[in-house]
């Protein structure tokens, strides 16, 4: 929404495709484009890209002069590092999974080269006032000191978890990259060592809506209704694919109509 609306105003020119799919990656991209943004997994449809093809795209298209920046906050670093398949920067939300106890804010910036954060610093730092607080970094390393174990819980939990719903008859789609019905899942498998515990799921037609999610919900015993991810806790939201289409991604249209399935 930060593209769609904020930059926008600030007289940048956006343009919103799906990066997994190059054709429309190509279609996009001009002599003129600055910067390709990227998150994979996607939250919350849990989409993937090859961030090696979509780099190197980009980077032909412009003549190396875009920048590739991977939000890789559903990966974390345990699974994929994006600044070695191409990108220039990858960022994470640190109050997610590398924090992993949903008590503090944070996040991170980070480039392939020490001077291409210069510009990041100043304006991020002292322009805008992007400095984490100490007790907040405190609570940050205290979380990454266990990133690697947990996340290794996080895909076991996934893998399961997934499993069930994917034979379960009240379930028409699950989305997680670790499964081999994924649409990305060779993606994922070349370019994630961890499949991470993120995943989403549609139930059948007959049970569609939000009286059908709010009672599926309430009989959950261990996982908790609330927005977030990469705690301690195993969370769930319901959200509707009209919202969706109509805040995240803004579709309408045919375009929406196409997204229906997804």
């Amino acid at each position: 929404e930060l593209a769609r609306a904020t930059l926008r105003r600030m007289g940048m020119q956006v343009s919103l495709v799906d990066t997994s799919d190059e054709k429309q990656i190509e279609k996009a991209v001009t002599k003129d484009t600055k910067m390709l943004w990227i998150e994979t997994p996607c939250n919350p449809i849990v989409r993937v890209t090859d961030i090696a093809r979509a780099s190197s795209r980009v980077k032909d298209a412009t003549n190396g002069r875009a920048s590739v920046v991977v939000d890789s906050t559903f990966a974390t670093p345990i699974a994929t590092k994006p600044l070695h398949l191409g990108a220039d920067y990858v960022v994470h939300s640190l109050t997610k999974y590398i924090s992993g106890h949903g008590d503090c804010l944070g996040g991170a910036v980070i480039a392939r080269n020490a001077s291409d954060m210069q510009d990041v610093w100043a304006e991020a730092g002292v322009h805008y006032g992007g400095t984490m607080s100490p007790f907040n970094a405190w609570l940050t390393m205290r979380g990454a000191s266990t990133l690697s174990l947990r996340m290794q819980q996080h895909q076991k939990n996934g893998i399961k978890v997934s499993d069930f719903l994917e034979s379960h008859p009240k379930v028409s789609a699950v989305f997680y990259p670790g499964l081999e019905s994924h649409p990305q899942h060779e993606i994922a498998r070349r370019q994630m060592d961890n499949f991470s515990g993120m995943l989403g799921f549609r139930l059948s037609s007959e049970f569609k809506g939000k009286e059908a999610a709010e009672k599926m919900i309430q009989g959950l015993r261990v996982i908790k209704y609330a927005v977030s991810l990469g705690h301690h806790r195993s969370l769930i939201w319901f959200m509707p694919t009209e919202d969706l289409m109509q805040s995240s991604f803004e579709l309408d249209g045919p375009a929406a109509m196409n997204d229906h399935d997804d």
